[in-house]
């Protein structure tokens, strides 16, 4: 990949990030990830996203589901 072709790449994803920001949220759980996975089992728009640690976890979904 040359130089220009990365500027492109790394253009295109600002771009399509862009239109994301604002729509979702995250947060972290002092849980581990079963037990993360069994908390979040009734919302199929929430997903585990990093397993931080054994005992932390962060979930992410969209924003409008977190106002519930």
């Amino acid at each position: 990949m040359t130089a220009e072709q990365g500027l492109q790449v790394i253009a295109t994803r600002s771009r399509l990030m862009a239109r994301l920001s604002g729509q979702g949220a995250m947060a972290l759980l002092e849980l581990d990830a079963d037990a993360t996975e069994s908390l979040i089992a009734d919302y199929p728009q929430v997903t585990l996203a990093v397993y931080a640690s054994p005992r932390q976890s962060v979930i992410a979904g969209p924003r409008r589901r977190w106002m519930r």
